[in-house]
């Protein structure tokens, strides 16, 4: 049997979930001050000790509003199995979508229960500006069936992605899963009603598909694999190790144009941003091959020099420039976003070193969180690291109208430092769920942990109409987003949140 490893540490990825759906409506929160001192402002970067526990779970915590970094509401959603929410997108009306999978059933506050028909199946649900359930979703077949993400174009239909074993099938046609996982886009519209859907794959193992919209109905996509993946045009072939591939797909589905590069020896997960302009901005993982080095380096001695690659193409897929900063010995995760003046802000989880050019920086850990911004040219703007622990994880990325980064992720092994009056630390277990929110420059704002039980992994973030920030994952036992705790029936449940920027 194979283990499908997904944008989650291996430590996050055996769960068994179970629950209902709970809400926490917005409650006021307290100050947290430095022994018998009240500060100036809300030290956000210091979570509750334990002895706040109780206050927060009455949400009698001593303010009129939430303050930045804690939650306006927060709801809950589980079932008698495993139950993951893996990614979040914002509508134009304030609502949003969540993408998860899910094992036996999956209660989602509405009429109908959901009872996967294999061991595990998708969901896809919409919710309001609230947070209250308006529809819901499920997808699969008698095996395992894996999310991985959610976007909405501006027509409001919307694309979600995945890999799939055994067959699978949103609404009007069944796909057949030829190797071990095969990869699928699905695109729906506003109601979740099918509009089209593609499967890609061989005998191997395609595991990653990242979409963003296009802006004319269509979408691009970008991933990883083992074997071989066609778009409808020319095979894009990776033998012996994974390697990345990006593509476009017009409003019908059908191939425009595709491109394979690097190889990936890790889980390297792709990111993807559109420019003003509709350029196409692409983060992801890759060792140096020899389009990028000009030479055939020995397997062993490229497993040694991981590293990001950062791309821009046209629409029509012409590459502009590729950049590679490598150095590394992991490259896990890759996100890339568009500040207000063109500028890429790219981030990711990164072990040993890199150098975006502003002078290198090195992980203190397996793996460190590094930020980094870069002019529309892919030059060198800034660059910060954060750790503290035994493992850092990026899992989301957003940045707003003003510049303003916002991160979520996990850290393992007992703390990590954004800069802020103290590191995040977790009372309860030795690891735990950080967000924070950097400036411009990517100088700390504010961050916080999100204190709770064994296991807390937010899986996504999305800025709403506002400017707040949605975040949906997984926790165990319980998880306080800053508006009192949330509880599981007793296994691993998904929490949907949305945070005060």
């Amino acid at each position: 049997m194979t283990m499908r490893v997904f944008s989650i540490p291996v430590t996050a990825v055996l769960l068994v979930a179970c629950g209902t759906m709970d809400v926490a409506p917005a409650q006021p929160v307290a100050r947290i001050a430095h022994g018998n001192e009240a500060p100036s402002q809300p030290a956000l970067s210091k979570k509750a000790s334990s002895k706040d526990r109780s206050a927060f779970g009455a949400g009698i915590l001593g303010e009129a509003e939430p303050a930045p970094g804690q939650a306006l509401w927060s709801r809950r959603f589980g079932g008698s199995g495993l139950n993951m929410g893996v990614s979040i997108a914002a509508t134009p009306d304030g609502g949003m979508y969540v993408l998860g999978q899910f094992s036996q059933t999956m209660d989602m506050g509405l009429a109908t229960t959901h009872q996967s028909a294999g061991l595990e199946d998708v969901f896809l649900m919409k919710l309001d500006r609230d947070g209250d359930p308006l529809w819901s979703r499920s997808f699969g077949g008698k095996s395992h069936d894996y999310a991985d993400h959610v976007v909405v174009d501006a027509a409001g239909d919307v694309f979600i992605t995945g890999s799939f074993m055994e067959k699978i099938d949103f609404g009007g046609k069944t796909h057949r899963c030829r190797g071990v996982h095969d990869v699928f886009v699905a695109k729906l519209d506003g109601d979740g009603n099918y509009l089209w859907s593609k499967a890609y794959g061989d005998g191997q193992d395609q595991i990653c598909l990242r979409p963003l919209p296009t802006g004319d109905g269509g979408v691009f996509l970008a991933g990883y694999f083992r074997g071989v993946v066609n778009l409808g045009g020319k095979p894009h072939r990776s033998y012996p190790d994974k390697a990345a591939f990006v593509g476009r797909l017009d409003s019908r589905g059908k191939r425009v144009w595709s491109e394979q590069f690097g190889h990936i020896f890790d889980y390297a997960m792709p990111g993807l941003a559109l420019a003003a302009n509709g350029d196409l901005i692409l983060g992801s993982g890759s060792d140096p091959t020899r389009e990028f080095t000009g030479k055939r380096m020995k397997r062993i001695d490229r497993m040694m020099d991981l590293g990001v690659v950062v791309a821009r193409y046209d629409a029509s897929g012409k590459r502009l420039w590729r950049k590679r900063f490598g150095n590394g010995n992991d490259n896990l995760h890759t996100e890339v976003a568009l500040g207000p003046y063109g500028d890429i802000v790219v981030a990711g989880s990164f072990g040993g070193t890199v150098n975006f050019g502003g002078g290198e920086i090195k992980s203190g850990s397996m793996a460190d969180i590094y930020v980094a911004a870069l002019d529309p040219e892919g030059k060198h703007l800034w660059s910060r690291h954060f750790g503290g622990g035994r493992y850092q994880y990026l899992t989301g990325l957003a940045v707003d109208g003003e510049g303003n980064t916002y991160i979520a992720g996990q850290f393992m092994g007992g703390n990590i430092d954004f800069g802020g009056e103290e590191p995040l630390t977790s009372e309860t277990s030795n690891d735990g769920a950080f967000m924070a929110r950097l400036d411009g420059a990517g100088a700390h704002v504010w961050s916080r942990s999100f204190e709770g039980g064994s296991l807390r992994f937010p899986g996504g973030i999305a800025l709403d109409s506002g400017g707040d920030v949605l975040v949906c994952g997984s926790f165990s036992d319980w998880i306080d987003l800053g508006n009192g705790p949330l509880t599981s029936a007793g296994g691993h449940d998904v929490f949907v949140a949305k945070i005060r920027h």
